[in-house]
């Protein structure tokens, strides 16, 4: 980077950790440490929220995932708008989790089961899963510098050499925990505010750089349909192909979003709204704030895809300095060096492979071609590059692999660009078990570095480092807020709860930074031995499933039900969990283990049958069929039947040995109501239907109290905002863009290729830009209040030595 983006870099992080340090004088207890004082305003919370939730990973995986499948499957996440905007509006788990004050999931668990042993338990599996998942982001992020930057794998120092990526590590982890010192939770929303404000600004400035570089009909449009059959990244009625990122994803997602809405809360922002109400309005505003941050995803994401398989940037032009052929070269190049630097692959092996890479010849893909339109194309099924079919398989002279159809000749090119230099290091690599697990590594890093290495490659002096203090923002937002959740968890649901005296706030509070600095040695411990090879996504489910997989019916059983017990929940979490940790054993021990017994017991065509006629009502979604390198079943597949085992081990449990419980006592309610907290809902209930008559006005009750969520709390520009967000996310995003649309093209008048490349534009892209920049400002002066707000009143905040969640 030149000098330019150095400034651009250096001056706002400088500023950031500077209001980091700034807050350390309203720092007073526990309290102010772990919840920001219990008193952050909606806007505050939505955008620090937006800050924490995005990070490099998320970036990189996201962009893995949309090269992979585009469009066409996103379509179907729309499913779930209606259960998303319903949880939002009424404050599902938030509103329940606010009220009953708790400063940790622990303490949750706690009060409501009864039992300090199965809270430690439960801290020891979610605080283990989380701190797994989430420490492989410094990893992330490490390679992701690495190769955006152009830095070397080892440098030399006083003579000594050294690995860079362990350096860059340290440097995230180091960065991260300064946020975190000077007031944790109130310190990482001030800093995370900042941050989420300079990203809209950001945001913009890349969105109009991507759409002026590209020309939607010459180059996206023509490769996002040159698609083999079922595999279209525009068509959502193709997508049958896909075999891990299809409908089936969508519903263990949607499934997950349900069930698991509390299985985080505690250790996060959800403890820190001024009120229950003002920490519902965040979760509303929260569907405003988003719309920006993911379409910014999708559009990288795209002009990552297009860049690397149009013919149009095979070779260099006026548009870029570089082609995408010189992009899977140096990314080639640049991955061997690591691995040999590692050890993986010897010296000759090495020299072999580069000089293979550097001979071969530019690859400009080609253009499908038929006799007939691509929608009447035949079906045909094919994965990765890798073709499963039941067609005639020809290689051509130029390289190119094409499917001949017997019937008709009609012939598409389907060839991935990428598997051509997949092959060459394959057969270099050749067959050894060390050989496939180098190859593995090659090719998960080829995946997720492609974005890094195209960015640096594509972006002019200025937008190189505008987007490098981007990520440096999404990293350190996102490893701060995870690194203080789990410490979080341990010092309130492990250490604490042992504890025979209540700390003083200034002993707390050291015992909090304490273990801040000793889960960011856990993190990168995890994140120097790290070796990932599978789909980030498919890696952070089967993880965090270990907790997931067991959470849900535990915390909204707690939250809702008064016949959820703590059998119940100790079933939850033997069942569920007990899953999860199963499939995640017959996932890394399969091709090493597993396989290979049940060749030699001659078990493979017997468990081989007994896969395909468990997953044949589910095809072709789920397709569980027999493979020597890979476990058939994947990561969404095992979250999703573990949580179905432990909702009902968690009934069942339940009613064996029923007890009413008193939620009242524990959301703090009737007479255990406390006025500061909630005055609004202790007087008379608001007339907020005066003047309907009759029917329209029963019937406008109904809507505002159960569709809308809305009770005598809301005030007039509350109201306005719950009406905004139903009207932009059922009717125009569900009822319209999605229901519409797919009533229309699947049983109406189905539409051509052209047309759904079109539609994507208009709702995914032009539409997502025009809102942003109305939010933008909406946001940016919501939040500032907000910050004013904050900072007088944690000078103001009568403090409670004597509150530190133990119980």
């Amino acid at each position: 980077m030149a000098l330019l983006d150095w400034l651009i870099l250096i001056v706002p992080l400088l500023a950031i950790v500077g209001a980091a340090f700034y807050t350390q004088r309203y720092i007073h207890d526990a309290v102010d440490f772990l919840a920001a004082g219990r008193i952050a305003g909606r806007y505050a919370i939505s955008v620090a929220d937006l800050a924490s939730g995005l990070s490099i990973i998320t970036l990189v995986a996201l962009s893995e995932q949309n090269y992979q499948c585009g469009f066409g499957v996103a379509f179907w996440n729309s499913i779930g708008i209606p259960v998303g905007i319903a949880m939002s509006l009424t404050g599902y788990c938030n509103y329940r989790w606010r009220q009953t004050r708790c400063l940790s999931r622990g303490q949750f668990i706690e009060l409501r089961y009864g039992s300090k042993f199965f809270r430690v338990v439960t801290a020891v599996i979610s605080t283990t899963a989380e701190s797994v998942t989430n420490a492989i982001g410094p990893a992330i992020a490490a390679r992701f510098f690495i190769y955006y930057l152009g830095l070397p794998h080892r440098f030399t120092f006083f003579g000594i050499s050294l690995p860079c990526y362990g350096i860059v590590v340290v440097l995230c982890l180091t960065l991260a925990i300064l946020l975190i010192w000077p007031s944790g939770r109130i310190s990482l929303l001030i800093t995370d505010c900042f941050q989420g404000l300079l990203t809209y600004p950001i945001f913009i400035i890349l969105a109009g750089f991507i759409l002026l570089k590209f020309s939607w009909d010459i180059d996206v449009l023509p490769v996002l349909i040159n698609r083999a059959p079922q595999q279209s990244f525009v068509d959502p009625h193709q997508i049958r192909a896909f075999r891990d990122f299809n409908i089936f994803m969508i519903t263990a997602e949607l499934t997950s979003g349900v069930i698991n809405r509390a299985s985080w809360f505690g250790n996060d922002t959800t403890n820190s709204g001024r009120t229950p109400h003002e920490q519902k309005m965040a979760g509303i505003l929260g569907a405003w704030r988003a719309t920006f941050a993911n379409m910014i995803i999708l559009l990288i994401a795209l002009m990552v895809y297009v860049f690397m398989t149009s013919g149009n940037f095979a070779n260099r032009n006026n548009v870029f300095k570089c082609s995408n052929n010189e992009i899977r070269r140096e990314l080639t190049t640049k991955i061997m060096d690591e691995l040999h630097g590692d050890g993986l692959i010897d010296q000759d092996k090495h020299q072999t492979i580069q000089q293979k890479i550097d001979e071969m010849q530019d690859i400009a893909p080609g253009l499908t071609h038929s006799a007939r339109p691509i929608a009447q194309i035949p079906n045909d099924t094919y994965q990765d590059g890798a073709i499963r079919h039941q067609e005639i398989l020809v290689r051509k002279a130029d390289g190119a692999i094409v499917t001949e159809n017997p019937e008709d000749g009609s012939i598409v090119v389907c060839d991935n660009l990428d598997k051509h230099y997949f092959d060459v290091v394959y057969s270099e690599l050749g067959q050894t078990p060390s050989g496939r697990s180098a190859f593995q590594q090659y090719r998960s890093k080829f995946q997720q570095m492609m974005m890094p290495v195209c960015l640096k490659n594509m972006f002019p002096i200025g937008l190189q480092g505008l987007f490098c203090l981007l990520a440096v923002m999404l990293l350190i937002s996102t490893d701060d807020t995870r690194i203080f959740n789990a410490v979080g968890s341990i010092v309130q649901d492990i250490v604490l709860p042992y504890c025979k005296t209540r700390p003083t706030p200034e002993k707390h509070i050291l015992l909090l930074r304490i273990w801040t600095i000793l889960v960011g040695v856990f993190f990168f411990v995890v994140s120097m031995f790290f070796s990932q090879m599978d789909y980030i996504i498919m890696f952070t489910t089967i993880m965090s499933a270990v907790w997931l997989g067991a959470a849900g019916p535990i915390m909204v059983g707690g939250l809702y039900t008064r016949f959820g017990n703590l059998t119940g929940a100790w079933c939850a979490i033997v069942f569920g969990s007990g899953s999860t940790l199963l499939g995640m054993i017959c996932q890394f021990r399969w091709a090493s283990t597993i396989y290979p017994w049940l060749e030699k017991h001659q078990l493979i065509d017997k468990v081989g049958t007994a896969f395909t006629t468990l997953s044949k009502p589910f095809h072709p979604y789920i397709q569980w069929e027999m493979n020597a390198v890979r476990f058939p079943i994947n990561s969404y597949e095992i979250f999703f039947f573990a949580m179905l085992i432990s909702i009902l081990t968690y009934t069942i449990g339940s009613f064996l040995t029923y007890k009413p419980y008193n939620l009242d006592k524990l959301l703090h309610r009737g007479k255990y109501a406390d006025e500061k907290e909630s005055p609004a809902s202790l007087a008379a209930p608001e007339n907020i239907t005066s003047g309907k008559p009759g029917i329209f006005r029963r019937i406008w009750t109904f809507i505002q109290k159960n569709m809308l969520g809305i009770d005598s709390e809301y005030t007039r520009g509350d109201k306005i905002i719950a009406y905004s967000v139903f009207t932009y996310v059922i009717i125009y995003k569900f009822l319209i863009i999605f229901l519409g649309v797919f009533i229309y093209t699947k049983y109406i008048s189905p539409w051509s290729q052209t047309a759904w490349g079109n539609y994507f534009l208009i709702v995914q892209i032009i539409i997502p830009i025009f809102l942003g920049l109305v939010t933008t400002v909406w946001f940016v002066w919501g939040t500032i209040k907000d910050i004013r707000q904050l900072f007088s009143d944690l000078e103001n905040r009568k403090v409670d030595t004597t509150e530190t969640g133990q119980l």
